[in-house]
């Protein structure tokens, strides 16, 4: 059977997927084929195999896509993203809605060129995920951020919502995390100016 997924973190032989149809899975990969790169946020198809003791091994992976226009519009603001999916997506979760959030994050990237709009998006996909503080003003703006289309995300008068409480969130997030020491490009995303 053959599997989407896209790359959200290849680091030694850890490879770190998020398959369309299986949610956020972990294998232990070796490049066939010296010459090949896995770039995180690149879109690939592969087929596995089943081993002793429940584990999959990937059989064969063919890169379909990398997002380089993405990259080169805004390297931070998508390591950011793919950094949350890592970090806030548990293993045999996520699956074909993420994917597809994903997906259309690429589709409509040059929406969130201002530094506002990518704490939307970022927040907008915690939301999904259930990860807010407890404060009731958060409660209200993960109501708001559910209910708005990612397509629609950019050209939605979200004026109430303010920068502040989204760069507390993201701090939230961060300081609440138990590997929040590890996050490279959230904490780059919350310092720069844009």
């Amino acid at each position: 059977m053959q599997f989407e997924a896209i790359v959200l973190k290849f680091s030694g032989r850890r490879l770190s997927l998020l398959s369309k149809t299986e949610g956020r899975v972990e294998h232990h990969f070796y490049l066939q084929k010296p010459w090949m790169k896995l770039s995180s946020g690149s879109l690939v198809s592969y087929t596995q195999e089943d081993q002793r003791g429940g584990h999959k091994k990937i059989e064969s992976l063919s890169v379909d896509y990398v997002p380089l226009f993405c990259a080169r519009r805004d390297i931070m603001f998508l390591h950011a993203f793919l950094e949350i999916c890592n970090f806030f997506i548990p293993e045999g979760s996520g699956g074909s809605f993420f994917y597809a959030f994903l997906i259309s994050i690429y589709k409509h990237f040059t929406r969130f060129d201002s530094l506002y709009l990518q704490k939307r998006v970022l927040c907008k996909t915690l939301s999904h995920l259930g990860v807010y503080p407890e404060q009731r003003q958060f409660h209200s703006y993960t109501h708001i951020l559910l209910e708005v289309p990612i397509d629609n995300l950019a050209t939605t008068d979200l004026q109430l919502m303010k920068e502040d409480v989204f760069d507390q969130w993201l701090l939230w997030c961060i300081d609440s995390h138990p590997q929040g020491k590890w996050f490279k490009a959230m904490p780059f995303l919350l310092k720069s100016e844009k």
